[in-house]
Formats: structure tokens, sequence, C-alpha cells
């Protein structure tokens, strides 16, 4: 089990991080567990890259990256089973809410810092298929065999709430005769390289960029009302430009989710400070992670929504006019 943190307590974290200039002088832990998401993902070698920063920034520090994923990681940084995760606002929001994919709160968790927005949920079919729209496809309730990332991951949870809103799910495409699974990204790739699947559903990062490079791909738009009727979950609605990929001949509305990072709302606020001190001063380090992060930028650390920022991180970014 990792080692317990000293606690400072409230009133003297104001003077702490007032006269810390240096996030080598917070007292940090021997050991650091940060969960991630799937290898072949985006979160996993953000990750790695954090964990190296981290190790340089406080020396006898040994950071573990573990796979995971955003509906995941929360419990176990609330838990103790991990000190950093990554997930997203809507999921942080719904440990906060008791709201699924959660049935009841999960305490003791809070903001690290806001790492900026990816879209969600390419709609994309083999070119050639039959397959003409979402909407033509659950009206007609076409056969059709769905690839999705795993399971409680934040790409997953986006797609059942936006096939909600058209009256659809998982279990309709099962009875239509189709099918639905959930794996990583580099199986999911195979699986349509091979053809035995008909369409992907997910963002395109990690293995997917590959898949759409070797198998040529169409994207099924989702409805506007599908997208507008998620926003309140803690979502964000972008126009993804025309020629952004092969198979978009237009400007398109893309459902785009915002990724976080949460610590446990009671880790020493003077190193929650330096964590927050090493993504600021890291800025093209955390861009060339992983094509994901390109829309990373410290400015934005502070604009977490869903929950709380940790008051660690929100003193820093202040200090350094960041809110």
């Amino acid at each position: 089990m990792l080692r317990q943190l000293k606690y400072l307590t409230l009133l003297a974290v104001p003077v702490l991080l007032c006269a810390m200039t240096d996030g080598a002088r917070a007292q940090a832990p021997s050991r650091l567990t940060i969960a991630s998401g799937p290898i072949s993902g985006a979160f996993y070698p953000m990750a790695g890259v954090f964990g190296k920063l981290i190790e340089e920034a406080h020396p006898g520090t040994t950071v573990t990256v573990t796979t995971g994923g955003g509906v995941e990681n929360l419990p176990k940084v609330a838990a103790g089973v991990a000190d950093v995760g990554f997930t997203q606002a809507d999921i942080y929001a719904s440990a906060i809410n008791a709201t699924a994919p959660y049935d009841k709160a999960i305490p003791g968790t809070a903001a690290l810092g806001y790492l900026g927005f990816v879209p969600q949920a390419f709609f994309l079919v083999r070119e050639g298929s039959d397959y003409t729209s979402i909407e033509d496809l659950i009206a007609k309730k076409q056969k059709i065999r769905l690839v999705l990332p795993p399971r409680n991951n934040g790409g997953e949870l986006i797609v059942q709430r936006l096939l909600a809103q058209l009256g659809a799910s998982y279990a309709d495409i099962d009875a239509w005769g189709g099918s639905v699974a959930f794996m990583g990204y580099s199986e999911a790739s195979g699986l349509i390289a091979d053809g035995h699947a008909d369409a992907y559903v997910g963002p395109v990062i990690g293995a997917i960029q590959e898949m759409i490079t070797q198998t040529r791909m169409r994207l099924l738009p989702w409805p506007e009302k599908a997208i507008d009727g998620i926003l309140d979950q803690g979502y964000e609605k972008r126009t993804m430009p025309a020629e952004r990929y092969y198979f978009m001949a237009a400007a398109t509305p893309m459902p785009a989710l915002k990724n976080i990072i949460v610590v446990p709302e009671k880790m020493d606020p003077s190193f929650v400070s330096s964590l927050a001190e090493i993504l600021v001063k890291h800025e093209k380090d955390i861009q060339q992670s992983a094509s994901m992060f390109q829309t990373y930028a410290a400015a934005n650390l502070a604009k977490v929504t869903g929950g709380p920022l940790h008051p660690g991180a929100a003193s820093y970014y202040k200090s350094q006019g960041i809110e």
C-alpha cells in the first residue's frame, strides 16, 4: 500500500504555496501510481511522460503507470489504489452527483487540471458499405457489427449516451442481429482490417490512426440533436474542419470529451502544487506525448468543469495568472 502523505492544515496552505518557488521543495511520496488508459490509447503515453517528469522533479520518487479507463480510474484514486488518475469532466461530475455510470457518489477526489478536449464517437463504416446514416441505421434496424473502446472508458460511455438520445441501445443492436464488441484500439483496428467488424465508433487516436490509413472508412455524422442532448452531461460540441480527415468533406459538428487529471482530495497541497507546476512548465512535452494532446495548453489548466480543483493546484495556477 502506498505510504500516506502528511497533510497540511488549510490555514497553512496559502503561506506554504506562496513561499514555494521550486516544486522540488514539496514533500513527495517515495512511490506514486498513475492510473492511465489502454496501452494503445493516448492516456498511457501521456502518463509515461508525466511520470518521468515527476521523477525528475522529485528525485527519490518512483512512479508506476498502470492501465485503466476514465470510469474506473476515479474510484481507484478515491480508494487510494492510485495517486493520480486520468479521466473526463463528465465522469468527475457523475462521481460527485451519483449518476450513471455510478450508482452512488464517490467522494475523495479533486481535479489537478484540464488537459484539453478530444473529439469522440467517430462513427466510421467501411467505405462501400450499405450504411448511409446513423438515423437510417436505427430506423431500419440494420444489422451491424460495432467495435467500441473498452468498457469503463469515456469514449465508450459517450456512445451509450448518444445512442440513447436517438432511442437506441446496445441491446437493440444485438436484437437486430448485430453485435457490440468492446476492446483496445489495436484490437479494434485489427477487426476492421480483417473484415470481422462493420464499424468503429470512438476517438481517432493511437492505432485507429493507422487503421484509417490502411482501410478506407466513411463517416456517419451524429445528428446535432443527439450531440446537443448530451452537452449538459459535461461534454463539448466542436466543429471539425473540412479535410481534417479524408472522410470529412465538410465541417462537421462532433461531440468532445474534456480530459482531466484527478488526485486524492487529501493529497498534500504542496505536492499537488508541484504537480501543477510540472504541467505548466512542460507544455510541449505533454503536447508531444500523443496526438490527442495537441489541444493541451497550460493556460487552460484551471478550466476544469464537473467538480472543484484541488486547493494546491488552484493556488499554484492563480500564482501564475492561470484562471
